[in-house]
Parts: structure tokens; sequence; C-alpha cells
């Protein structure tokens, strides 16, 4: 799971099942096709432009199980943090939940 941060404030909170270097190409290459790839291209596109810095904060959450059944951390951890902190540039930051 990644997290982009500007001016200390957590702005997006991502998932992603791939190379994390893949998923970031996506914010900036951009792909017509993907709503949320150019939707956050454009939004680091316009703060770069202002001159202001985005990091990347990332972290690998481990596996579990409950019941014998597999637990993905991450997808979890990812709709606790939207809920906490709902970022901006997140669409379920805007008011809606993230499932």
């Amino acid at each position: 799971m990644y997290v982009f941060v500007v001016n200390d404030e957590v702005v997006y909170i991502g998932v992603t099942a791939r190379k994390l270097a893949k998923r970031m190409n996506d914010y900036r290459v951009g792909h017509p096709g993907q709503k949320t790839s150019s939707r956050i291209k454009k939004r680091i596109e316009e703060t770069l432009t202002v001159g202001t810095t985005v990091r990347v904060l990332c972290a690998v959450p481990g596996e579990s199980t409950w019941n014998g059944l597999p637990v993905v951390i991450a997808e979890g951890l990812e709709a606790g943090l939207i809920l906490m902190f709902k970022p901006k540039w997140n669409m379920s930051g805007l008011g809606k939940t993230p499932w």
C-alpha cells in the first residue's frame, strides 16, 4: 500500500497487488481508460507545477488468515486509513465509503 503526502497532509491512499514501481508508473504516464490513474496524475501534476513536493510513503502489511480463510490486510488497512484521514484525492474521501 502507498500514501501520497502533500505539505504533511495525507491526500491519497492506495493499494496495489502489482509491483509498486509499475503502479507509480501508471500515475506518471496516465491512461485515459483508467479513471483513477488519470485523475491522480492530474492532481500530482497540478501540485508539482506550483513547486510543491508530493511524498510517497509505502508499507507492506503481512499476510494473515481468519478461521482458515485468507485475509488481505493491505486492503483492510487502506479502507480504515481512508475512513480515518478522509484524503481529498480519494473518491471515498469525498464522503463515500470505500466499500
